[in-house]
């Protein structure tokens, strides 16, 4: 049995860290149990932002000794690559990445900016762990996003640095990975190296930031969304109709049940289950004829459907100076911070950087 830690790191696509939805939490077993976090999520932000969770190229940059004995900002994808572990300096990207790849034109950007501060911002890269003897697989490193206008899928208008944290690496149980998770930091400290790397960033035409927060706007009522109607067709002759409320009521949340599907076994909860169901590409006798499983591809749609739906709602609600992009962080709701993000569940699969 893993921990939900693991899961998440396990379930992450990037250096930075797995960022949890809401139907990720151990605490969101069900369709009412994930209602009932979307009310906290709402009363929430009644009183306290969220930090906006940017849509760029997230880059994980920690310092390094070069060859030279000098202390210098390396690159690392979280691999077991000899060129990750080291760090890959600005002279080393086109050996890590090749031309035309989009790191590479990150690298010779963020690399300059971050490596001019390292004397003046010694202080603040020492009380962060930057600074001192580490161990080059599990280091410490900057969790950012770069953003030059659109990056991505969102267009900004503008060029930023997002200091999103300080996180570290650890390396997997199998000694073939490496994943990234957040540590304690002081958010004080993190502001004044912001402050620092400002100084130097506007001679790029950059913005340097922390945390950008994003409040509601007036109070949010999710009821209307509860109230669409979703038909599931069972077999070709079969099908039921209900609202999305009614489902929920009955969904039992399936991220880590499998079950088998013609002669695979896959989760349950999946982008392509959910469309094969929401957007009625077939019966589910298609894809198997046992019923519980029936019931589990339904239950992660319908789940799946909500959290996209609600999250979305919650984002049109939301001021902030940037666009909300991929959605909200929410941190201060339990152990573990998760993300709203609406449509982007689905939209933000289209860049070329993933």
């Amino acid at each position: 049995m893993i921990t939900f830690e693991e899961y998440c790191l396990l379930q992450e696509g990037g250096a930075g860290g797995h960022m949890a939805h809401p139907f990720d939490l151990p605490d969101v077993n069900n369709g009412k149990q994930l209602l009932k976090k979307f009310d906290q999520v709402i009363n929430y932000l009644q009183n306290t932002p969220a930090a906006i969770k940017l849509d760029g190229v997230n880059a994980a940059v920690k310092i390094i000794t070069n060859e030279n004995g000098d202390k210098e900002f390396a690159m690392d994808r979280g691999s077991m690559k000899p060129l990750d572990v080291k760090g890959i300096t600005q002279r080393d990207l086109l050996d890590r990445f090749g031309e035309g790849h989009g790191m590479v034109n990150v690298g010779q950007v963020l690399l300059p900016i971050l490596n001019a501060v390292i004397e003046t911002a010694e202080p603040e890269l020492t009380k962060l762990g930057l600074l001192g003897d580490q161990d080059p697989t599990e280091s410490i490193f900057l969790n950012i996003e770069y953003i030059s206008g659109k990056t991505n899928v969102v267009d900004y208008g503008q060029n930023i640095i997002a200091l999103l944290g300080v996180n570290k690496f650890t390396v997997a149980p199998t000694g073939k990975s490496r994943r990234g998770s957040e540590i304690k930091y002081n958010p004080k400290v993190l502001e004044s190296l912001k402050d620092k790397l400002q100084i130097v960033a506007r001679n790029q035409d950059f913005t340097v930031y922390t945390s950008i927060p994003g409040s509601l706007n007036g109070r949010v009522s999710y009821s209307d969304v509860l109230q669409e109607p979703i038909t599931v067709q069972y077999t070709p002759d079969e099908a039921e109709t209900k609202s999305l409320g009614v489902w929920l009521n009955t969904a039992i949340n399936p991220r880590d049940i499998k079950v088998d599907i013609n002669g695979k076994k896959q989760t349950a909860m999946t982008k392509s289950l959910y469309f094969y169901v929401m957007q009625g590409q077939g019966p589910l006798s298609d894809l198997t004829e046992d019923k519980k499983a029936q019931k589990m591809i339904v239950d992660g749609a319908v789940i799946y459907h909500a959290t996209k739906n609600i999250g979305e709602l919650i984002k049109l609600n939301v001021v902030s100076p940037v666009d909300v992009g991929e959605g909200l962080v929410i941190r201060g709701l339990g152990n573990i911070p998760f993300k709203i993000t609406g449509e982007f569940i689905v939209s933000g699969l289209m860049t070329g950087f993933r």
